[in-house]
């Protein structure tokens, strides 16, 4: 995967919070989440950033896995997108046929990110990968369909947070990998993933252990 050309999503220090966009690896911004919110609506197509303007967490982590799968980067191991979206509880190799499937859902058949944003909070994200796909021939389905069907209960597990957040709050807010209840204790090893619970941490662990990585 490339890394980030630096026109791309490139900012100044400026005086405010610290946040983390996470669109990959080591894009760490210290910013305003004012001007970190700007940044992302300005990536959205003309006819579609009037829904975002108001940012919750939801949406900067559908936004960011949009800019993702459009510029073929892995999502960061401490972003929104990677939490959301399973990247989290895969291994290397599951990540990329991943990312594939997002690409196919998002490239190739077009799905508009309102779309996208609404089947997640709803619950539907399996509903309408499976939908998307079934309407085109198997051809064009691809080996990443057929990783899908095969993980099919790793998008069960997708729900988005109960609670809706204000702009600079989305960026800095953590939730529980397994519940996605607000929390403050992170994994000790990578410090990237975060649980409510020891209880939820030792349910996590046997997946998480594939991606953790100490000081990483």
């Amino acid at each position: 995967m490339a890394s980030i050309p630096p026109s791309d999503f490139a900012t100044k220090t400026l005086p405010g919070s610290k946040v983390v966009i996470g669109l990959h690896p080591g894009d760490t911004f210290s910013t305003a989440p004012a001007e970190i919110h700007r940044r992302v609506v300005h990536f959205l197509p003309e006819d579609e950033q009037d829904d975002f303007k108001n940012m919750t967490e939801n949406k900067i982590a559908v936004v960011a896995l949009y800019y993702q799968v459009l510029k073929d980067y892995l999502p960061a191991l401490d972003s929104t997108s990677y939490r959301h979206f399973g990247f989290s509880k895969l291994h290397d190799t599951d990540q990329v046929l991943l990312l594939g499937l997002y690409q196919g859902l998002i490239r190739s058949q077009e799905c508009k990110i309102q779309e996208f944003l609404e089947a997640y909070e709803s619950g539907e994200l399996r509903s309408l990968i499976e939908s998307t796909y079934s309407s085109v021939t198997e051809r064009a389905r691809g080996d990443y369909y057929k990783w899908f069907l095969q993980n099919r209960e790793l998008f069960d597990s997708l729900k988005p947070p109960s609670i809706r957040f204000t702009t600079g709050e989305a960026y800095n807010i953590k939730t529980c990998h397994v519940c996605n209840k607000t929390t403050t204790t992170s994994c000790g090893r990578c410090r990237k993933v975060w649980y409510c619970s020891k209880e939820h941490q030792r349910t996590d662990w046997k997946e998480h252990k594939l991606v953790c990585r100490d000081g990483q």
